[in-house]
């Protein structure tokens, strides 16, 4: 039984690791989500600026909506990735590494 058990949680962490993958962040899309396109039936509708967690997502992914079509991806948890590796509290210097030239630092505009 305890063999069973612990299939069960490796099943478990690799089918958890496996829908993790499945989001990795683009600049055109995150996971199955692009970017510009229109809400799906499960957001929620309206005019106006709202966030949207698909049900599938992983946790602390969401999709910021604005008049209706996705405008924005937020990953505020560890586990999702760029294309290039980097995720919550990956260090400046692999971020700087990873997207060089491509890189604007701001202030936070709040």
């Amino acid at each position: 039984m305890r063999a069973f058990g612990l299939l069960l949680v490796v099943a478990s962490l690799a089918a958890c690791r496996d829908r993790q993958a499945a989001w990795t962040m683009h600049p055109d899309h995150a996971g199955p989500v692009r970017f510009g396109a229109a809400a799906t039936e499960d957001a929620v509708p309206g005019a106006g600026c709202h966030y949207w967690r698909p049900a599938t997502a992983p946790p602390g992914v969401s999709f910021m909506i604005e008049n209706g079509s996705v405008v924005r991806a937020d990953a505020e948890s560890a586990g999702v990735k760029t294309g290039e590796g980097i995720g919550v509290g990956s260090p400046e210097s692999a971020i700087r590494a990873a997207y060089g030239q491509y890189l604007t630092v701001q202030l936070h505009k709040y």
